[in-house]
């Protein structure tokens, strides 16, 4: 009888060690997988911030030649190098802010449709009155 009960003993502790060897690769492949898809997104993250920064880059870069395309052709209109009066300032600051916005709206199609040039000289006929 003691040879049946540790024979039953052998099979039963058997299926106990294959039970929790099977359990434990289950959990052990779980976290595995859990471990590769927080790597993934740990790793498209990554990615995605590189994407972002390099439009910030990219994005200043354009907005720095955008600035240095309107001074290199931005003309001020005649008398406008010394202010007469105030109004006379308020006039000749407000023509560059209309000549930069036009210039912006150039500049912007001339990149949107590819073109490598600067857009065309931007010419005004609004000049201010000079102080009177």
């Amino acid at each position: 009888m003691l040879a049946v009960w540790f024979f039953l003993f052998n099979v039963a502790s058997r299926l106990v060690t294959d039970m929790f060897t099977s359990i434990t690769d289950d959990i052990t492949a779980k976290h595995k997988s859990r471990q590769e898809v927080f790597a993934n997104q740990a790793a498209q993250e990554k990615q995605a911030n590189e994407v972002a920064a390099q439009q910030v880059i990219n994005g200043a870069a354009l907005s720095r030649q955008q600035q240095q395309a309107f001074n290199a052709q931005y003309q001020a209109p005649d008398g406008c190098e010394v202010y007469q009066s105030d109004r006379h300032m308020a006039e000749c600051i407000n023509h560059k802010m209309r000549a930069k916005r036009a210039f912006e709206r150039s500049f912007e199609q001339a990149v949107g449709s590819g073109q490598s040039d600067s857009p065309n000289l931007i010419q005004y006929s609004d000049i201010p009155s000079g102080g009177h």
